[in-house]
């Protein structure tokens, strides 16, 4: 006699088995999910830095960037708008280029720089400092600026 398809008992046994990979797996693939996400935001303020240094040299203009607990901005500090230029506080007439707020779970921690804030000027030669930012799970990375303007991320 020839069967065609599955019998009842072959599904439910293999919907168990289903159930069961997905039920065991499903804590590590929120772990690399939110693992993935921690990993993006650092790489979107380190990308964000590289790209106020740019801007820094291409305009001959200094670029401020202040950074919090949730987030960070990057701006032109021209003195447009009838500020002051240099003077390390945005105008209303200064352009941002940057204002980011980290996703869910992830803050910067701790940093080097004074007042929270540094800048790349259209020369060489910047003040050094690290931003720490934690992910949801603890885990650290920093941003590194050195005295010759390199940028990199460290892991902690």
């Amino acid at each position: 006699m020839n069967h065609k398809g599955f019998s009842l008992v072959e599904v439910t046994v293999c919907c168990a088995v289903m159930a069961t990979l997905v039920a065991v797996s499903y804590p590590s693939l929120t772990k690399m999910r939110e693992s993935a996400s921690f990993k993006k935001e650092v790489r979107e303020l380190y990308a964000n830095m590289r790209h106020a240094q740019v801007e820094a040299i291409k305009r001959n203009q200094c670029v401020v960037f202040t950074v919090s607990t949730g987030g960070y901005r990057i701006f032109v500090d021209d003195g447009a708008g009838g500020g002051k230029k240099k003077d390390w506080v945005r105008q209303s007439g200064e352009e941002i280029l940057v204002d980011y707020r980290y996703g869910d779970g992830v803050e910067m921690v701790k940093t080097t720089f004074s007042a929270n804030r540094g800048r790349f000027r259209p020369v060489t030669g910047v003040k050094a400092g690290r931003i720490r930012l934690e992910g949801p799970r603890g885990n650290m990375r920093d941003v590194i600026l050195n005295t010759a303007g390199r940028i990199r991320v460290a892991r902690l």
